[in-house]
């Protein structure tokens, strides 16, 4: 799957991985997938690895509606998500920006967008780790869906 999450809450972050060929409807299901996720807990920071990313089929509008989901399943409850996105290829740090621009306009999620590997891991409070040895910390969660709801009669 070219977006794919897992959670690590020793740290409390939340990491995206988007891969290959993608599109915002990827997100928009493996969004939904992480909010019904057990470990999920507002609070996360979201961290958006786009740094395999090799292609994204997204417009004005597709970014907006992206925006516009975050913000809804926390703004509702009071609280303003961190996103800190990791873009190091001109595609990747464009679209990015774009999502920063439109989430600055709105009073909700905060956006920061890193093209450096360095300038992601500060943005975390985790300077003196690089993203390969954070992968491999070892406390990171794969996604955990609820178990569907079994009413007795």
């Amino acid at each position: 799957m070219p977006v794919e999450y897992s959670i690590i809450p020793s740290l409390n972050i939340a990491y995206g991985r988007w891969t290959g060929h993608s599109n915002l409807n990827e997100f928009h299901a493996m969004f939904a997938a992480y909010l019904e996720d057990q470990n999920y807990a507002m609070g996360h920071i979201q961290l958006c690895d786009l740094s395999h990313i090799e292609g994204l089929d997204a417009d004005l509008n597709s970014i907006w509606s992206a925006l516009s989901m975050m913000n809804a399943s926390n703004i509702s409850l009071g609280f303003k998500p961190q996103c800190v996105i990791y873009a190091p290829s001109d595609v990747a740090f464009g679209y990015a920006r774009i999502y920063q621009s439109l989430a600055e306009s709105e009073d909700g999620i905060q956006v920061t967008v890193c093209r450096e590997e360095i300038e992601a891991m500060t943005s975390l409070d985790l300077a003196s780790l690089t993203m390969e040895e954070l992968l491999s910390h070892g406390g990171f969660l794969s996604p955990k869906p609820n178990a569907p709801i079994i009413r007795k009669i």
